[in-house]
């Protein structure tokens, strides 16, 4: 995360997409007809008057909100890739296993007189200029 002040510019962008993210918040609580849109009325109502007219008062706030955001961009990283790991990759190898598959091909092979294989030569390495 960057050490610099956030700048007014910045900090209205802040103000504006927490306005509008409350403002869609209390129009949910309105139509799921739940008590408490007033409240996020007017939350919203104060970012955006704080955005437009004194953005520095945000500042606070918006590091706060990037300390949370970080935080929890770190933790669901880790649940993302350890619930793909034991979700997908797992049961695929498994079941790799299972059928016999070795697409890697690293079993012993006894009577193999080598276990070079060729590479196609109109492949990347005859063209380094589109290596893809």
């Amino acid at each position: 995360m960057s050490k610099k002040k956030k700048t007014n510019k910045e900090l209205r962008i802040f103000s504006l997409t927490l306005t509008v993210a409350f403002a869609v918040l209390g129009l949910i609580f309105v139509w799921r007809d739940f008590t408490g849109w007033i409240v996020l009325f007017c939350i919203s109502g104060f970012f955006l008057l704080t955005g437009l007219a004194l953005p520095i008062i945000l500042r606070p706030i918006e590091w706060l909100w990037m300390k949370v955001a970080h935080a929890i961009g770190i933790v669901m990283t880790y649940v993302l890739l350890t619930l793909t790991y034991y979700i997908i990759i797992t049961p695929i190898g498994l079941l790799m296993r299972l059928f016999g598959r070795d697409p890697m091909k690293r079993k012993f092979d006894k009577y193999a007189g080598s276990y070079w294989s060729d590479v196609d030569p109109e492949g990347p390495t005859s063209r380094p200029e589109k290596p893809y």
